[in-house]
């Protein structure tokens, strides 16, 4: 009988360690997604994102172009309430973001502008969700950001039909392109400074996607950045056929910036595009925010006025602008 007994409390103890004891080593589930974005950070994303929220308006149509849905965004005063946004709850201004509303919608991803939204990153991380930081300001950055959002919504196959839709459009835009030698210049102004574009924003890069000679990005250094100061000297020197303006504040400020620093100068009503009236204001909504997969559209306006600008004869110009 002992023998018996001492058999079974053996038994009972391999159960026992078996069961409760330490487990043998787990396969641990590899991440849905590990990526650098474009701050340089590597973001590894654990699962597929369901709740999202898009810190920018130019991201709602790619994202909605790969198949994706968003709970909420960040309005911008330059842009009306994008298709596919209207009754989505809104986290604040592009320019300023409620981080406290964000935190409380419980997303498992926020997606933000490099160089706008970094600060933002420590809060939100520290609230256990994920942040990527996306640049937007080319047509490339659209591509890469189409891309990038396939992965993630799981809809590869219709990001990749997106994507080749948005460059046969860009195709038939470019071929808007004037038949005939046109040069440009493209003037930025705000309530404080006016500056030029020579690189990494909309307009300059519908300048090189048109063929299209950018005359202050071939006389300033790009280690100036995207906006250097603007240069009268340079504008006479070169004096470009058409000149295209952006420009960020109300009316007003912006009308005063340029009487000062350019349109109330001599040497400005000298100019070819002003004395032939080929000043053009950009439209905000696709050239100051990135249009994302309305970009053929950019495209095609400034190609517009530069046709005009490349074949209209000489006349007495205003210092006015459309």
């Amino acid at each position: 009988m002992g023998k018996w007994i001492s058999a079974f409390f053996l038994l009972v103890s391999v159960l026992w360690l078996s069961a409760c004891g330490p487990a043998g080593p787990k396969e641990e589930k590899p991440p849905f997604l590990r990526m650098e974005d474009s701050a340089g950070r590597t973001v590894t994303l654990a699962r597929q994102p369901e709740r999202v929220i898009l810190l920018s308006p130019s991201f709602i149509n790619i994202w909605e172009a790969a198949g994706g849905d968003f709970i909420a965004w960040a309005d911008s005063p330059l842009t009306d309430v994008p298709e596919g946004a209207e009754g989505k709850e809104t986290v604040g201004y592009l320019y300023q973001v409620n981080v406290e509303k964000t935190v409380s919608l419980c997303p498992d991803l926020v997606v933000g502008l490099n160089g706008l939204h970094n600060r933002l990153v420590p809060a939100l991380e520290s609230s256990g969700i994920s942040v990527i930081l996306l640049s937007l300001s080319d047509y490339g950055d659209v591509q890469g950001t189409l891309r990038l959002f396939a992965q993630m919504t799981g809809k590869p196959d219709k990001g990749k039909e997106a994507a080749a839709a948005l460059e046969a459009s860009m195709e038939k835009a470019r071929r808007q392109a004037p038949d005939v030698p046109v040069t440009a210049a493209v003037v930025h102004s705000t309530a404080g400074a006016v500056t030029s574009e020579i690189q990494k924003t909309i307009a300059s890069d519908c300048l090189a996607q048109l063929h299209v000679k950018n005359v202050m990005a071939e006389k300033i250094n790009p280690s100036a950045g995207k906006r250097p100061p603007v240069s009268l000297e340079i504008l006479a020197e070169s004096d470009p056929g058409v000149i295209f303006i952006t420009s960020m504040g109300t009316d007003e400020q912006v009308e005063n910036q340029l009487r000062a620093a350019l349109t109330g100068q001599p040497a400005w009503r000298e100019l070819k595009a002003v004395r032939t009236g080929h000043v053009y204001a950009l439209p905000d909504e696709l050239f100051l925010v990135n249009p994302g997969m309305n970009y053929p559209e950019a495209l095609s306006f400034m190609a517009e006025k530069l046709n005009r600008g490349a074949v209209s004869a000489e006349k007495s110009g205003a210092e006015s602008w459309e």
